[in-house]
């Protein structure tokens, strides 16, 4: 039985989407981009605790605001204020050791 996607499986897709983008990204366009790529549970995709966000988008928004990825990215901030993410060297060798089974 598939479950409910954990912070700890969105780290590398979230590392190959930044990859990906070849600059920064904000938390919104992550979660829309990671939404739109993977196949989620339908537990992912209901309300969250009464929230306004699904249960994915906060764990998204786990997965930033516990600060996971801090050594794989870098961090900026877009003209609205935004806070914003790019990989870095050790999120592309962190992708690049996943794929070759070395984690």
């Amino acid at each position: 039985m598939k479950k409910a996607i954990t912070e700890s499986q969105l780290v590398i897709p979230t590392l190959m989407l930044l990859a990906e983008s070849n600059g920064y990204l904000t938390t919104k366009t992550i979660k829309q981009e990671l939404k739109r790529r993977l196949n989620l549970h339908v537990r992912d995709e209901k309300s969250y605790n009464g929230r306004k966000t699904t249960r994915f988008e906060n764990t998204v928004g786990n997965l930033i605001s516990h600060k996971t990825l801090e050594k794989f990215v870098k961090y900026g901030t877009d003209s609205k204020g935004k806070t914003t993410m790019a990989i870095n060297r050790f999120g592309r060798k962190k992708i690049y050791d996943t794929m070759l089974g070395k984690v």
